[in-house]
């Protein structure tokens, strides 16, 4: 077994991933969830995991003033916005939207996710250099490995599987919950910020490679009218070093969707 799939091995035993993960098996099971694709499809050219890479490239590409997962009113939810697939921004804390979809469009609905990077600096001079390969390395040592073992994309993959073993919430679309919610977890392969406007904004750019892990929900074309989707989600990590990622927030989108 690779130091990869050894430290997966040991994560999910020590933090319950497995019972997080979707159960594997040969016989076809029903979708629980009908209007949702399937965790392990690939949905309008992507994996989960792809859209999740797409899903970060979008929002770090979007000026803070400017940024949909920044706005309290909905208004600027078309930013940015193109293809077949449309992201529903998140918040943080109590966020009621109202957002306008054209019709045929498909929605990434995420529920809690967390990206890290391996390098970055803020714009000092001279420069501060920072990432998260020290909480990552901390994680490692934690679950009893040895983090030279690993490389960086290794140990940044770790790290965020073992953040999302702290996620807790529901989604809840036109009033019925989302089912299995736990087994719609997905990770990302390593992967680079081109646009960094919201980095900038806040006083800093990554030059390292990032990884994220995180639940999300791929939902299919809305009938044309109004919908509902309500978001609860939360976060408690415990460790000293990553209470900073800790939140709670429920997120409402009131969303018209254009007649055909």
């Amino acid at each position: 077994m690779s130091k990869f799939l050894r430290a997966y091995a040991l994560l999910a035993a020590l933090c319950g991933l497995l019972a997080l993960a979707p159960a594997s098996s040969s016989a076809p099971q029903s979708n629980p969830n009908p209007k949702i694709t399937p965790i392990n499809s690939i949905s309008y050219g992507y994996s989960y995991g792809q859209w999740q890479e797409r899903f970060w490239k979008w929002y770090v590409s979007q000026p803070f003033a400017t940024n949909p997962v920044f706005d309290p009113t909905g208004d600027l939810f078309a930013n940015g916005q193109t293809g077949p697939v449309w992201f529903l921004p998140g918040g943080f804390g109590e966020v009621e939207r109202h957002v306008k979809l054209p019709a045929g469009k498909a929605l990434y609905v995420p529920f809690v996710n967390a990206v890290f990077w391996s390098h970055a600096h803020d714009f000092a001079d001279p420069p501060n250099e920072f990432g998260d390969l020290p909480d990552a390395k901390l994680i490692a040592a934690k679950l009893g490995l040895d983090p030279d073992d690993l490389s960086d994309e290794e140990l940044l993959s770790l790290l965020a599987n073992y953040v999302m073993t702290y996620a807790e919430g529901s989604i809840e679309i036109d009033g019925k919950e989302v089912k299995n919610l736990s087994s719609y977890l997905a990770s990302t392969p390593a992967f680079k910020f081109v646009d960094q406007d919201l980095f900038t904004d806040f006083g800093f750019e990554v030059d390292g490679i990032a990884v994220s892990a995180g639940y999300a929900v791929i939902l299919s074309p809305l009938t044309p009218g109004e919908h509902t989707i309500r978001v609860k989600a939360k976060l408690t990590v415990p460790d000293p070093t990553l209470t900073y990622l800790n939140f709670e927030a429920e997120v409402v989108h009131h969303i018209t969707v254009a007649a055909k």
